[in-house]
Formats: structure tokens, sequence, C-alpha cells
């Protein structure tokens, strides 16, 4: 839920600082607030801002959080085994991790679920790089690839 929701309300200005990066690297005559006006002028706020890397931003979020959420519990639980096996005890107690456990737990949890992730993350930057309007030509009328196919 909340993944989800803070793609959506933050792919605008995440696109908005992928395109003014780009834009500034190759032309460097606008200034920011030129920048913003002449995109929501030129494409629009949903094709210029909103939309561009909106899907794998999502896609992104759902299966990082999803991954993590899901790992968390067989990363904890074999930790706790391994643990038990090392210290050589038994019962149900042995296998407690503790705080520790748990942090470590969620570090690698965390980390299997961004590494499997960050495809999604890539495509994202990606395609905000690259956003601009097509015209009726085929061809980009805006963006950091006016002219080409």
């Amino acid at each position: 839920g909340t993944g989800i929701a803070n793609i959506c309300l933050t792919n605008p200005i995440n696109t908005w600082k992928i395109r003014w990066q780009v834009q500034s690297s190759y032309s460097s005559n606008l200034t920011l607030s030129q920048f913003v006006r002449s995109v929501l002028v030129e494409d629009g706020l949903w094709t210029g801002l909103w939309r561009p890397g909106l899907v794998p931003g999502l896609t992104a979020s759902v299966s990082s959080i999803g991954l993590r959420y899901g790992t968390y519990p067989l990363v904890r639980d074999s930790l706790g085994w391994a643990r038990a096996t090392w210290t050589g005890s038994s019962g149900e107690s042995a296998s407690k991790i503790g705080p520790s456990g748990m942090f470590a737990a969620g570090l690698v949890s965390g980390m299997v679920g961004y590494f499997l992730a960050s495809p999604f993350l890539m495509i994202m930057t990606q395609m905000q790089a690259e956003a601009g309007r097509l015209g009726l030509d085929g061809k980009y009328a805006s963006g950091a690839r006016v002219g080409a196919p």
C-alpha cells in the first residue's frame, strides 16, 4: 500500500529530476523554472512528468516489498537454526535470534528484495530520461531524444 502510494506521488518529482539532469548534460540554456514550464507546455503533466517510468517503478516497489516481507521469516528462521546448530543448543528458545538477529534478517531480506527489483528501477530511470512526446511522423517532438525515431 504505502510503497505504491509513494511511487505514485513521487514519480513526477523523480521524472522531473532525471529529465533536468539529462537536459542539463546536453543543453544548459534553460533555467529550472523554464525547463519545468516547457515540459508542462510541450508534454503535459501526465505524459511529461507522471507517466514516464510509472509501471516499472510500481513493479519495483511491489516486488521489493513483497520479497522483503516474504523472505524475512525464512532468513530469520535460518539464522535461528544456524545459531542453534553452531552453539549446540536445542529446544524452542535455542532458535530465537534476538534483536541483532532480527536486524540481520531484515538487512538480508531487504538486500535480496532491492537486488532483485533493481532491473525495474533501471528501466524506470531509462524511461524517465528518454521521456518525450511523439510527433505525427513517429519521431520524438520533445524530450532528450528530439528527432529520433
